[in-house]
């Protein structure tokens, strides 16, 4: 029982260190996103007052709004 109990020990402490670790990664400065829409909806209105009030801008990161026509065919 004890070798049970050790090796979970160390599986949690590995997952505890990995995960911590992860987080020490130097930020970029600048990322590019792509968003894609289908439709313009009233769903998307957050969306919208944060590109209009520039929160994007702030996290220096460059947005790009493409919007997509879906085609079904049946």
């Amino acid at each position: 029982m004890s070798i049970r109990k050790g090796i979970v020990l160390f599986l949690v402490l590995a997952l505890v260190v990995a995960l911590a670790l992860t987080g020490c990664t130097p930020e970029k400065k600048s990322s590019k996103v792509r968003l894609w829409e289908v439709t313009h909806s009233i769903f998307y209105a957050p969306q919208y007052a944060a590109i209009y009030e520039g929160y994007f801008e702030e996290a220096a990161s460059m947005l790009t709004c493409i919007m997509v026509v879906a085609q079904i065919r049946l």
